[in-house]
């Protein structure tokens, strides 16, 4: 409703044991998040030109159906969180409007309050945890018009939510 790029990720698949075995490591995991962080700061000036306004920031939806607790017990996973903390204050400080994180089981609110420290105080303020679609649709639909969003997501429109996928 305000212009800004919907930016979906989709961590919830995401397994780091057996990325990590498979010889990947953390800096090439954050290498994915720089990526991403540019084609939205594309996508934030594609919109800039089409609407003629300052358009700086995204809403960026981290769906976590499916996180596997196991990535809790891995240092990698914290490593990863502190490391797109740090890129992002470093380099897009102001990137970031919102982010909702969705379909949250309890064990993604742990792993938040456990890196929540390190981020600033105005990111904390930015980002809202949702367990169940009761929850975050609603929150979702008073930022995006429906027609920008896909049917999974409460919407009408035929957009794929797989930006970042």
């Amino acid at each position: 409703k305000a212009g800004r790029p919907v930016v979906f990720s989709h961590y919830g698949k995401f397994r780091f044991g057996p990325v990590l075995e498979a010889g990947v490591t953390v800096e090439k995991i954050l290498e994915l998040h720089v990526r991403n962080s540019e084609v939205t700061a594309r996508l934030c000036g594609q919109q800039s030109a089409k609407l003629q306004t300052d358009i700086s920031n995204a809403l960026i939806i981290m769906d976590t159906e499916g996180w596997d607790n196991d990535n809790l017990k891995r240092r990698a996973a914290f490593d990863w969180a502190r490391g797109i903390a740090k890129i992002d204050m470093e380099y897009y400080p102001e990137r970031m409007g919102n982010l909702f994180i969705i379909n949250a089981p309890p064990s993604v609110n742990l792993f938040y309050r456990a890196i929540s420290w390190f981020l600033p105080e105005k990111a904390r303020n930015q980002i809202k945890i949702f367990a169940g679609r009761e929850q975050w649709q609603p929150a979702l639909l008073e930022l995006v018009d429906p027609s920008q969003l896909p049917p999974e997501y409460g919407g009408t429109g035929t957009a794929s939510p797989c930006t970042n996928c």
